[in-house]
């Protein structure tokens, strides 16, 4: 993975921190279900029986940090 360095523009980290400011919540742990345990069994169960796992490859995606945060700031509004 690449690292591109650069100046961060003042009004994208205003943007940024509106974001963070609105998404935080108390977290109701009785609600929250682990799956990964499980969906790992699974595949362990699946690799031991035999079976070919072939991965899921996906290509890699590239946005923009500064439209993601405009996108969540307008659902914030809605």
């Amino acid at each position: 993975m690449e690292i591109i360095t650069g100046e961060v523009d003042p009004s994208l980290l205003k943007k940024a921190s509106v974001v963070v400011e609105n998404m935080i919540f108390d977290f109701d742990w009785t609600s929250y279900t682990e799956t990964y345990t499980q969906q790992l069994r699974e595949l362990i169960e699946k690799k031991t029986a035999g079976e070919e796992l072939i991965p899921e490859l996906k290509p890699p995606e590239t946005r923009s940090l500064e439209k993601e945060l405009e996108k969540m700031l307008a659902m914030m509004e809605e």
